[in-house]
Formats: structure tokens, sequence, C-alpha cells
């Protein structure tokens, strides 16, 4: 009975939109569970069972259309949750909602919810890379300095350059401020919303990767 449900839904989502199922839409995930262990001196073990320890517990969709030989429109769902009591982290899509247009010779602009450049979260989170815990693992990783590495944003608008030479340039701006709390919604006057940037650039080879990035937000009155 389930394959048949299964069968269904997916014939009636083929049939709604026919170039996305040609194309193909990925259903992805991880479950990322564990015991942990603490002890400090002076303080008694606490064991406890977490979720995210490492990577974070989600699932998401993702798709892509090609319309031209240089030119794709791609989109991402991703949603976070703790595997250890099944509950979701706050907003369904948390970990990111893009509506992407993809050039080769252009680059790519998206728009939606995602991480910033200096960040270690999502796809466009450069700096796990240049962790040596990768950003993870709770307070071992550098997320636990001065760096925002969780840092994710709503309304943005992000421009990401091709590849140059092996240099790379990003941009985002969004109108929504820090991590979108903008409490009192999408709808308040320019001058009274928090404003947030994000300017990066990278340099990658197999060997090399070099990061240099900026931030700031405009908080509005």
């Amino acid at each position: 009975m389930k394959n048949v449900v299964l069968t269904l839904a997916s014939a009636a989502i083929c049939a709604a939109s026919a170039q996305v199922c040609a194309s193909g839409v990925t259903l992805y995930g991880a479950v990322d569970l564990g015991v942990k262990f603490q002890k400090s001196r002076g303080h008694a073990t606490v064991v406890s069972m977490d979720s995210g320890t490492y990577a974070g517990s989600r699932w998401g969709l993702k798709g892509k259309e090609q319309l031209t030989d240089d030119v794709a429109v791609s989109f991402l769902l991703e949603s976070g949750f703790d595997a250890d009591n099944g509950t979701s982290k706050g907003k369904l899509f948390n970990r990111g909602s893009l509506l992407s247009i993809e050039s080769k010779r252009f680059g790519t602009l998206a728009f939606g919810r995602t991480s910033s450049f200096i960040s270690a979260s999502g796809d466009y989170g450069w700096m796990w890379q240049v962790d040596p815990f990768e950003g993870a693992y709770l307070d071992a990783g550098i997320q636990a300095s001065q760096f925002n590495m969780w840092g994710w944003r709503d309304n943005v608008i992000l421009y990401l350059s091709p590849k140059i030479a092996n240099w790379e340039i990003g941009l985002q701006y969004s109108p929504s401020g820090d991590d979108g709390a903008n409490e009192g919604g999408d709808e308040r006057p320019w001058h009274d919303s928090d404003h947030y940037w994000n300017a990066a650039a990278r340099y990658k080879t197999e060997n090399i990767n070099f990061v240099l990035g900026a931030e700031g937000v405009d908080y509005g009155s």
C-alpha cells in the first residue's frame, strides 16, 4: 500500500510539472546523532544524547533546470531538525530556501534564505574549510570564537562571481538584518529595518584555501 501511494504521488508531481521531473529533483538528508560525555574539574560527569554535534541533522530538496548551454535555474529547500526528539529547528526551511540563476560566464544570482560567505554553514559558507574542526564538534570548532560561523540570513540577494585565476568574489545584501530578526516583519519602513551586507573573496587551489571577508549590520531606528 505504501508503494502504491508513493507511486501515485510521484506521478501526480510529474503530471503537474513535467519539466522539473525530467530534470530531476533530489531528496537528500543526514542524521547526526550521538552520545556525549562531558567532564570538567569540580563538576560531575554529564552524559547526554545530542543531535547535530558534527554537521546537523537535516533533510532537503534541490533541483536544477538547464535553460541554455550557459544558463540554468535551480532551487534549494533545506530543513534542520533534532534527531534525538524529532523536533524541527524553528522555521520549516531554516537551513536554506533559495532560487538561483546560474551562468558559467557571469556567475550566480540567488534570492532567499542562505548562509553568510564568512560562516561555516550551508552551501555558501566558506569558513568551514579553514577550520581544523570544519566549524563543527560544538565548542571545539572556531564557531565558538568571534567568527559568525552560523550566519543564516533571510531575504538575501546574493551574487557569486565565476572563478577567474582561482579567485571568486561573493556579495550579499539583506533588508532583514541579523538572521532575519526583523521583529516588525518585512513591511516596516526602510529606515526602521535592519540591513545586512557581506562581501568576501576566496582564492582556492588544491593546496591553498584563502578567504578574506567582511560583514556588517545597519540597525534600523
